[in-house]
């Protein structure tokens, strides 16, 4: 008897990428199911052609002959070939040789054709004609045993190639996931914590597209912007104060990540000051033994970019930071404010994250000013010899809150240099948003408390504005040094360098 020969198939899974196996995979049905057509209508030719209409192409899939002299071009532009009136094609039509079609035309027969007529099938998917299947032979008879073959072949092409993008969309899902581990990874518990946050913040921008990420912390008795992403889009001046019935205030206030579509520019995100809400955003708490320490803003211009799996691995990636952090050798007590001072401004760390991200924005966004001051008062010494510890303690909150700027038109956040030094970031739409707040500053007359006793305080700024000539936060801390050495040396208000 003899032995029918079993068809090769590759079943190692390690010999080459799942995807170009599937591919392959799917071309080889394709190709039986073609010739299963050939041989159930008793056509003499079969050949099955994409058709690509971006670039105005039928493609090749498969083909099958009983002629020797038939040979296919894989390519085909539209204008030169026969199937060209046929692109949009919505039901079965029969054209005959040398009156619909001229002998000439049928390009991938060699010297003689040997069909009459060619039946050209459309395959539909989405109410558009994505393929072409052309039966040909010698017989017009098209027998009812002939249309269900064709009905079953059709039916089956839309089945295979359905399931085939199934797979592939799955096999894309596994793959994506490989690389989010890769994006986890790279969340380094060794690295400072302002800079563990500053990547956290870039890797959440990798998911967008047309959006940014922004950082609220915080400080001086206050929730307030600390950092925007590089390429965020209509993002809120550093320093905007969080106002209730946003979902950034809804976030922190659950303790759960918030999303929300925007209509009208409503919910805000942050406070009302901030730019039109466009698109959706997703606000992700972050907690540090049980204590919302931080919030994350992600926000988009396309609210369907937020699909639960990607909403899934920005939430998780916040919750495997805060891990990260809280398993470092640097922690935090659960009653204090993350990344500040006892005085309530925010470490100078973070603070440079924050200068370092605003000279890259100001090469993107200049219309945004933004400014950075160092100042103190001329009174510390005296203060230090007639006041205790714990009097100073409160009296510094009390400098902190008063110079944090916190004006309509200007905004901003204020660190921790040394003791008695800080350093404050100014951000507004105003160019002389400095000397605003230089100015509400000189003329404020509620004087400070210290062990009950009244103070008047002379402070001594030096600042200067944040552009692209400085190219990092050590030539910005070096000139705000220098303007403000000036300005205690020589006793005035404030110098701008």
């Amino acid at each position: 008897m003899h032995e029918t020969k079993r068809p090769f198939i590759d079943s190692d899974p390690l010999s080459e990428k799942r995807e170009e196996k599937a591919l392959r995979n799917f071309k080889q049905v394709l190709k039986e199911m073609l010739y299963l057509l050939l041989q159930s209508t008793r056509s003499d030719t079969a050949s099955l052609y994409w058709v690509n209409k971006q670039r105005g192409q039928f493609v090749l899939e498969a083909s099958s002959s009983r002629f020797s002299n038939a040979t296919f071009q894989d390519r085909v532009m539209f204008e030169n070939s026969y199937l060209e009136p046929y692109i949009d094609l919505e039901d079965a039509v029969q054209l005959e040789v040398g009156v619909h079609v001229e002998a000439e035309k049928l390009t991938h027969y060699y010297k003689q054709v040997p069909v009459r007529y060619l039946n050209v099938l459309p395959f539909m998917n989405n109410g558009e004609t994505v393929a072409l299947t052309i039966l040909e032979s010698n017989d017009a008879n098209v027998t009812s045993d002939d249309e269900e073959s064709v009905i079953a072949y059709t039916n089956a092409l839309g089945n295979l190639l359905y399931t085939f993008l199934e797979l592939s969309d799955l096999s894309k899902d596994e793959s994506q996931w490989v690389q989010y581990d890769d994006i986890l990874e790279q969340v380094n518990s060794r690295d400072d914590h302002a800079v563990l946050l500053d990547n956290v913040m870039m890797r959440l921008q990798s998911f967008i597209h047309k959006g940014g990420v922004t950082l609220l912390c915080r400080g001086a008795e206050r929730w307030r912007v600390v950092l925007n992403t590089n390429l965020a889009r209509n993002a809120p001046h550093v320093g905007t104060v969080l106002a209730e019935n946003t979902i950034a205030y809804e976030a922190l206030r659950t303790g759960k990540p918030e999303f929300t579509i925007h209509f009208n520019s409503n919910p805000r995100r942050i406070s009302p000051k901030e730019p039109l809400s466009q698109g959706a955003t997703l606000a992700i708490p972050m907690l540090l033994h049980d204590r919302r320490q931080a919030v994350f803003l992600v926000y988009d211009e396309n609210p369907l970019l937020f699909k639960e799996s990607v909403k899934h691995k920005m939430i998780n990636l916040v919750r495997v930071a805060s891990l990260k952090m809280m398993g470092a050798k640097e922690s935090y007590k659960v009653s204090s404010d993350f990344m500040t001072h006892d005085s309530g401004a925010f470490s100078m760390p973070l603070i440079e994250r924050t200068i370092q991200r605003e000279i890259k924005r100001s090469i993107l966004y200049p219309e945004t000013h933004t400014w950075v001051a160092m100042l103190t008062f001329e009174e510390v010494n005296s203060l230090r010899t007639r006041f205790g510890l714990d009097h100073l303690k409160d009296l510094q909150r009390q400098v902190v809150k008063r110079i944090t700027p916190d004006l309509e038109t200007v905004d901003g956040v204020t660190g921790f240099h040394t003791d008695y030094i800080y350093v404050v970031i100014l951000q507004s739409e105003f160019e002389d948003g400095a000397r605003r707040w230089l100015h509400q500053l000189e003329a404020s007359d509620t004087p400070f408390s210290c062990d009950n006793v009244e103070l008047e305080l002379n402070f001594r700024v030096g600042f200067t504005l944040i552009d692209g000539e400085r190219r990092d936060a050590y030539e910005i801390t070096k000139a705000i040094k220098q303007a403000f050495s000036e300005a205690t040396k020589s006793a005035q208000f404030a110098i701008e360098i």
